[in-house]
């Protein structure tokens, strides 16, 4: 069964490994993304998705993240925010799946540290993305 948790604030993995867990649904966040703990706290597969859709800075911050540690399944970049930095990637981070610029938000995506993704959607025309050469294809 697939199901969507909306949160209105920080989201934070911190405890054991979810390896195996987080297969389908999806996760709206307006807040932070934290992961700590264990390596594979935030292992998400399958179809996962987790959506940005803050109205002000959103920073993304993993201890520990690689294709077969943490990391996003799909990420969707839909934040609002006008000005500043929109979603701020401040730690290296993997998508194992689809980077998605959400065309209808015109995206503001910072990355202060690599990003890796499997596939990216088409980048929509005003999406702002600051330093794009620490975004990578590969695992």
């Amino acid at each position: 069964q697939t199901c969507a948790l909306p949160i209105y604030g920080n989201v934070t993995f911190g405890g054991g490994s979810t390896s195996g867990l987080l297969t389908a649904g999806s996760i709206t966040t307006k807040g932070n993304f934290i992961q700590s703990g264990v390596t594979d706290s935030f292992s998400a597969s399958g179809t996962h998705r987790v959506k940005f859709l803050g109205t002000t800075d959103q920073t993304v911050q993993f201890a520990t993240s690689s294709p077969t540690a943490s990391h996003f399944f799909n990420m969707e970049v839909a934040n609002v925010t006008t000005g500043g930095n929109g979603v701020q990637v401040t730690a290296p981070t993997s998508v194992s799946g689809q980077l998605i610029l959400n065309i209808v938000t015109t995206p503001r995506l910072t990355l202060t540290a690599v990003l890796k993704y499997g596939t990216i959607t088409s980048i929509p025309t005003g999406a702002v993305i600051t330093n794009p050469s620490n975004l990578q294809l590969g695992p």
